[in-house]
């Protein structure tokens, strides 16, 4: 590989700030379909409508991002437990400095001391 040609180092870190900040959004979309989803469903009159209804919210979300039903929770229930208990490292992750994955092992972390 010609060395003139590799990429300079701060371009990578520009590009990775750049994907975790994309991330982010990803999973803040995530965040704000769920909760208006849940809203929405708040307001239905059957119990058994609005437990099916709940169920398929990470459903569709699985199949809107090309996750499982099971990353979708996860990843909600990370960026929630993230939000709430360390809002600086959500800070962090909105910002590109940290990536989904580093936010996913501080929020277990943050499980654990609780």
């Amino acid at each position: 590989m010609d060395v003139d040609l590799a990429p300079a180092t701060g371009q990578l870190s520009q590009l990775a700030r750049e994907r975790a900040r994309a991330e982010a959004r990803e999973t803040e979309a995530m965040l704000g379909y769920r909760d208006a989803e849940l809203a929405r469903i708040a307001d239905l009159e059957r119990p058994l409508q609005r437990q099916l209804e709940t169920a398929a919210i990470a459903l569709d979300i699985g199949q809107a991002m090309g996750l499982s039903e099971t990353q979708v929770h996860g990843r909600l229930a990370s960026a929630d437990r993230v939000r709430q208990h360390t809002p600086g490292v959500w800070v962090a992750f909105r910002d590109g400095a940290i990536n989904e994955h580093r936010v996913r092992e501080i929020s277990a972390t943050v499980a654990v001391l609780q």
